[in-house]
């Protein structure tokens, strides 16, 4: 029975011991925690709030305008010496006026589709080159024969010579000899000039007459299965537009547009010369090229009205070396604007001196709502004010021993409804209002009349003083202990979520999160509103709304009104749709079958608000469907209206009389040769 005894209370000694190294660790792990915290904080530099000290406090009398003048005037003075170089050196870079000098700017004067832009060839390597050209003639072959194997006779123009009509027609001619097409290119700029070496290599590789009366080139037959070859020929010397000539020139260019898997690029003269205008009359495929600042737009559309009005098949324009030669200066005009705005910033700018002051000594900071920032509130540093000095209250639990004397333990003592307790010769404790501290004081001072030096040891088990209210569209409403540290999504999470709903096969909460609120007692004691945005929080997950809750919230999610808007007019299913955030015209519309066939879809009409005020929105559908528009986001209690096509009627009448005209016309024609033969 002694070992027993014994072993008893070594039992309840170890209790006690066990429950002090329990306090202990939980205090180490707390001062652990708040180390790595400030650890942390440390690392991360001295630029966060609390790390910086405050020199020199601007005010009105610390500034100086005759410093910021003497320190900053020498600075804005060579910044603005600066931009007026950099200005200067753009001035003198920039063209005459009037040159086109963008693609963009040669399509807008020629009024034509822009074909294409080539670099500058002498920065572009072989095979650069070589898919240029195939891109390029794939384009042309696309767009103006129509389709693989078809002839192509295509004129060059420019306005000036030199602007790059025969590298064009290189390297064109070149890619379609690789894509199986017979080539003929034809050379009639410099007709007229002495050019023998030409006309001799042209003689070689081309059989043609000397003769003015039978130049063009012998093509194989549609029939043949020659290899691609490429002919390269120009006109006699002693051509001359005389009605015959005129005549060969037109046979020649309706023998190349039948010609099967045939190519002729034509290089015409200038349009400044007057036999360009002959050459290019009924030309079929003519295309104008312009060199980047070789040409003004008033000379190019002059030229251009010309070759309209002697018919000339003008089919779009190129324009030739695109990329600018050099862009060094462009830096220097960026670094004069540059420094012009640092010259301007450092003479508006001088700091004054700094002096030593007192340091600012911060004031109380009133914690009305705790902004986590994160999903919990977990860390010492988000902690309200309540939660630094937890009090007691009815219904918290916890257990009372006194140091190295098992035999006093008390477990499972609860605060009484009326805040008190009884713990040994302590009757009537009062309790609640107390932080442990407090009560374990409160407890030692009762005690020490009645054992030496008592020291009180109290382990908390359970806290349900503090409470806090969810009611509303959850799936758990009801009262909850505040018995840790928690944050409106924990609260919510608790009360098991919202109450959803599935409307269009969708999942979504029918709380209104517009109407909801939080109400929370203040410290006169009454109650008020904390601003709070739920949809915010909910809907964008917006951290910085989830606060930490406090003791005797109240947290009210009102239900959803009906949520719906009324789709009607021309759509296959008028009627009512359900509405969820981020309902849009089309959406709607497409929820309800779509439109009719006697649709107006450029103007539907959206009516928004109340009947005696309402407010009217025009939606063109067409131009939403065409990319052109954005789609148009709906409200609750929105009326979509689709109205007729204006003219819808008159296509009926219109569609019914063609029926009608038909039928008669049916009926007459049987009547005579089927029904008279009949009669016969």
């Amino acid at each position: 029975r002694q070992q027993l005894q014994s072993q008893v209370k070594a039992l309840a000694e170890l209790q006690t011991e066990q429950v002090r190294l329990k306090s202990r660790f939980d205090a180490l792990k707390e001062r652990r925690f708040a180390l790595a915290r400030s650890l942390e904080a440390l690392s991360s530099g001295a630029t966060q709030a609390g790390c910086a000290r405050i020199v020199c406090r601007a005010t009105a009398d610390s500034l100086s305008w005759a410093d910021k003048v003497r320190r900053g005037g020498w600075g804005g003075a060579a910044g603005a010496m600066l931009g007026l170089a950099g200005g200067g050196l753009l001035a003198l870079r920039l063209p005459r006026a009037g040159r086109i000098r963008s693609s963009c700017v040669l399509a807008e004067v020629a009024q034509m589709p822009l074909l294409g832009t080539l670099d500058d060839v002498n920065r572009m390597s072989a095979g650069e080159r070589q898919h240029w050209a195939f891109r390029m003639f794939t384009r042309l072959r696309t767009r103006i024969a129509g389709g693989d194997g078809q002839p192509l006779v295509c004129g060059f123009i420019s306005a000036s010579p030199g602007e790059g009509r025969s590298t064009w027609i290189g390297l064109l001619a070149d890619a379609a000899r690789q894509q199986g097409y017979h080539v003929v290119t034809l050379d009639i700029s410099r007709h007229g000039q002495p050019d023998t070496e030409r006309h001799s290599e042209a003689a070689k590789s081309l059989p043609i007459d000397a003769t003015p009366t039978r130049w063009v080139p012998e093509l194989p037959p549609s029939e043949s299965s020659l290899p691609a070859r490429r002919w390269e020929a120009a006109l006699p010397a002693a051509w001359a537009w005389d009605p015959d000539h005129r005549a060969q020139w037109r046979a020649a260019l309706r023998q190349w547009q039948n010609a099967p898997r045939t190519v002729v690029f034509i290089e015409l003269p200038p349009a400044c010369c007057p036999e360009a205008m002959l050459l290019a009359e009924r030309m079929p495929n003519l295309v104008w090229l312009t060199q980047r600042a070789a040409a003004r737009a008033a000379e190019i559309r002059r030229h251009l009205d010309a070759l309209r009005e002697v018919g000339a098949g003008l089919v779009g324009c190129v324009f030739n070396r695109a990329r600018p030669r050099r862009r060094v200066l462009h830096r220097f005009v960026v670094l004069g604007l540059l420094g012009l705005w640092a010259g301007v910033l450092w003479g508006s700018a001088a700091p004054g001196r700094a002096q030593e002051t007192n340091l600012l000594v911060p004031g109380p900071v009133p914690v009305t709502t705790n902004r986590a920032q994160t999903l919990s509130i977990s860390t010492t540093d988000q902690l309200a004010e309540w939660q630094k000095r937890f009090t007691l209250g009815p219904g918290d639990t916890f257990d009372i021993s006194l140091y190295e004397r098992p035999e006093t333990a008390r477990q499972g003592i609860t605060i009484g409804p009326d805040g008190r307790i009884n713990y040994l010769e302590a009757r009537d404790v009062m309790a609640a209002g107390l932080a442990i501290d407090e009560l374990r004081a409160k407890l030692e001072e009762i005690l020490s009349k009645y054992h030496r030096a008592p020291r009180v040891v109290i382990n908390p088990t359970a806290f349900v003083s503090k409470k806090y209210y969810v009611l509303g569209n959850v799936n758990g409403r009801g009262v909850y202990p505040l018995d840790r540290p928690i944050s409106l999504i924990e609260a919510v999470a608790r009360a098991k979520g919202f109450v959803m709903a599935f409307p269009q096969q969708q999942t979504w909460p029918q709380a209104d999160f517009g109407r909801s609120f939080l109400i929370r007692r203040r410290s006169d004691g009454t109650f008020g509103r904390v601003p709070v945005d739920f949809e915010a929080l909910f809907l964008e997950g917006d951290l910085s709304q989830n606060i930490a809750l406090e003791p005797d919230d109240y947290l009210f999610f009102p239900p959803l009104e009906a949520q719906e808007v009324y789709v009607l007019g021309e759509v296959n299913g008028p009627g009512p749709l359900p509405y969820t955030p981020n309902l849009t015209v089309l959406g709607a519309i497409a929820a309800r079958g779509g439109f009719t066939t006697r649709a107006y879809k450029s103007k539907v009409l959206v009516v928004r608000g109340s009947l005696s005020r309402p407010e009217t929105f025009v939606v063109n559908v067409a131009d939403v469907l065409k990319a052109r528009a954005l789609d148009f986001r709906l409200q609750n209690r929105d009326i979509v209206y689709v109205h007729e096509r204006p003219f819808a009627r008159a296509e009926e009448l219109a569609e019914q009389a063609a029926l009608t005209f038909v039928q008669a016309l049916a009926t007459g024609w049987a009547n005579l040769k089927v029904f008279g033969r009949i009669r016969r």
